[in-house]
C-alpha cells in the first residue's frame, strides 16, 4: 500500500488471524503507508484488533478519535508516527466488552512518534490525548519514542502492570 488512505465512512482494520508465523505489514525504504482522517464529522481510529502482528514505517495522521488503537498481544509497533489525532496517538485498551486485565499484554512499540494529539475541541478539553497510552494489560514495552506537544501526557501507563519506559523522551506535552 503505498500513498494516502483517506476513508470516507468508519473502517476497522481487524486482523484477528491464527498463523504459525507472524503476520507483518511493512514498506520499503522509500514508501511510508499514510491512512489520514480527514472526513469531517466521522468517527473513526485505526483499531489493530489481533496477534503477533508487526507494523513497521506507517504515518497516521488527522483522525477523529485516537491515531492507532491496539486490542491485541505480542504485536509490534516500529516507526510508526502519529499525529494531529483528536486522542492519543498510539493507545493500547481492552475492547469494551472484555474485562480480562492481561488482554492486551506483551506488545512493543518502539522508535515511534507522536506529536499535536489533541481533545481540546471534544468534551474532555483536552484531559484525555496523550502520545502514547498503555491503560491495560501486562508488560507492555514502550522504547526509544518520542512524544511531544500532545495535549494531555507523552506517556500514560495507569491500569498498567509492568509496563517498561524505556530511553523514550517527552516534551510539551499537557498544555
Amino acid at each position: 500500500m503505498t500513498g494516502v488512505w483517506s476513508p470516507v465512512r468508519p473502517k476497522a482494520i481487524n486482523c484477528q488471524l491464527v498463523f504459525s508465523r507472524p503476520v507483518m505489514a511493512t514498506v520499503g525504504v522509500a514508501l511510508c503507508p499514510v491512512a489520514s482522517g480527514v472526513t469531517p464529522g466521522v468517527d473513526y481510529q485505526m483499531k489493530i484488533s489481533g496477534n503477533f502482528m508487526e507494523w513497521n514505517g506507517v504515518e497516521v495522521r488527522n483522525m477523529p478519535q485516537k491515531g492507532f488503537m491496539i486490542v491485541g498481544n505480542d504485536n509490534i509497533f516500529r516507526n510508526v508516527w502519529t499525529h494531529h489525532c483528536n486522542g492519543s496517538g498510539i493507545h493500547i485498551m481492552n475492547p469494551v466488552d472484555n474485562n480480562v486485565q492481561t488482554a492486551q499484554s506483551r506488545n512493543l512499540i518502539t522508535d515511534c512518534l507522536a506529536h499535536h494529539c489533541s481533545d481540546a475541541n471534544l468534551a474532555s478539553l483536552g484531559e484525555n490525548a496523550d502520545g502514547y497510552s498503555v491503560s491495560i494489560g501486562d508488560y507492555n514495552i514502550l522504547r526509544r519514542c518520542i512524544a511531544h506537544t500532545n495535549s494531555d501526557d507523552g506517556y500514560d501507563v495507569w491500569q498498567s502492570d509492568y509496563t517498561l519506559v524505556d530511553s523514550c523522551v517527552s516534551f510539551n506535552n499537557g498544555y
